[in-house]
């Protein structure tokens, strides 16, 4: 009897035990399996947030030859031309109140930009063409020799910050003007001298200054000071490129005529038939031309070379023989009745001459953009920044102004 009574106890004990290793497994795979899905999850998740923080920024918007713009370099420069156009927006708003005549024009400059906010696509298209023209520029500098040191680049932001490194430090003080009508007496009224930075001053405000950039935009110093290096580069080169130019004398035309509005085709015909049977045309420009600025010298534009006309008035004056042309010329401003009084290649003035220097570099430009091997991507554009907005900035400021209340 007390053999069985063993036997089933022992039974009874193997059964406990042998539940027990089963729970026991039961809660490891459990452990184990929930395990395998956090992971699983976490590694998900994980992964997108890569992508969309890591890979995505770095992938190329465009590239020039070997050189990729990358989806971060684009919604930067793009945030910080929105930037721009907000600072914009808010210093017409603030001169509406100020100005009577051109109240218009600025409703108009304002509407503008806000169309321009209201087109992130647009405005990142603009952005990305400027980061091309930036590579190309920068890319040339390089090839050339010419490049922009530490010091310049430090120069360049101290202007912009308005700090001069080497003035004294002085207190403003009311200076007064003197008054030229009034025999060399101070004027009644003084006016406060400009006060330079202040080395501590300057770096404050040049902190303040990286700290909102980066907060808008996500520029970090680094960034922020290449932009003033690309501005030096284009410069530079724009130099080089104008003392390669030997166009010292240019085909040039001696023209006058007389402006009939586009309403007054039955004028324009008659006058011109008249300057045609040899009516004196400094006469005829007195009577009916609407250009005021030469109707009194006869309609005289004086020797001008091609570039300084519009399209539609240089073509035809260009090709003519000397004499009265004898078709009338239309353009946008009205009907004119042209005679040619001379044509040959002159000595350019110094204002052109430097007019077709500043025009070399956008010459280039606009060839080595057709030459060169770019290739501009559109898988971006569902990412094409709409941050910082209007509401975003004037948030701000009634932050600021509470905070200074």
């Amino acid at each position: 009897m007390g053999g069985k009574r063993t036997a089933v106890s022992g039974w009874l004990l193997r059964r406990r035990i042998n539940k027990g290793r089963n729970e026991l497994r039961l809660r490891f795979w459990l452990l184990a399996a929930t395990a395998a899905v956090v992971l699983l999850v976490s590694g998900l998740l994980g992964a997108a947030l890569m992508q969309q923080y890591w890979f995505t920024p770095r992938r190329a918007v465009a590239t020039i030859g070997e050189y990729d713009i990358t989806l971060r370099t684009l919604q930067q420069h793009t945030r910080y031309r929105r930037v721009q156009l907000l600072n914009q927006y808010f210093t017409y708003s603030d001169l509406l109140q100020y100005v009577g005549e051109r109240r218009d024009q600025l409703q108009d400059q304002l509407d503008q930009i806000q169309e321009q906010l209201g087109e992130p696509l647009v405005l990142s298209e603009q952005v990305l063409e400027e980061l091309i023209v930036m590579e190309l520029v920068r890319a040339e500098a390089l090839a050339r020799g010419i490049t922009v040191g530490p010091d310049e680049v430090e120069a360049a932001a101290n202007a912009y910050f308005g700090y001069d490194a080497d003035s004294q430090a002085q207190i403003p003080v009311p200076t007064a003007t003197t008054n030229q009508e009034s025999d060399g007496e101070p004027a009644s009224t003084p006016v406060l001298t400009p006060t330079p930075y202040t080395e501590a001053a300057y770096h404050e405000a040049y902190a303040a200054h990286l700290e909102k950039l980066s907060a808008d935009t996500g520029m970090t110093e680094t960034t922020f000071l290449a932009m003033f290096e690309q501005r030096l580069l284009s410069g530079k080169l724009r130099d080089a490129m104008a003392l390669e130019l030997d166009i010292a004398e240019e085909e040039q035309v001696h023209a006058r005529h007389i402006l009939v509005s586009l309403h007054d085709m039955g004028i324009a015909q008659d006058v011109l038939k008249r300057a045609l049977e040899a009516e004196e045309f400094a006469v005829l420009a007195a009577e009916f031309s609407i250009d005021s600025a030469n109707s009194g010298s006869g309609g005289d534009l004086g020797w001008f070379p091609r570039g300084q006309m519009v399209a539609a008035f240089e073509k035809p004056v260009f090709s003519a023989d000397v004499g009265v042309f004898p078709e009338l010329v239309a353009t946008q401003f009205g009907l004119h009745v042209v005679e040619i009084l001379g044509k040959e290649v002159r000595v350019l003035p110094e204002k052109i001459l430097a007019q077709r220097r500043n025009q070399a570099l956008d010459k280039w430009l606009f060839e080595r953009r057709n030459e060169e091997s770019i290739e501009t991507l559109n898988w971006w554009e569902a990412l094409a920044p709409t941050e910082p907005t209007l509401q975003d900035y004037y948030a701000r400021m009634q932050r600021t102004e509470q905070r200074a209340d």
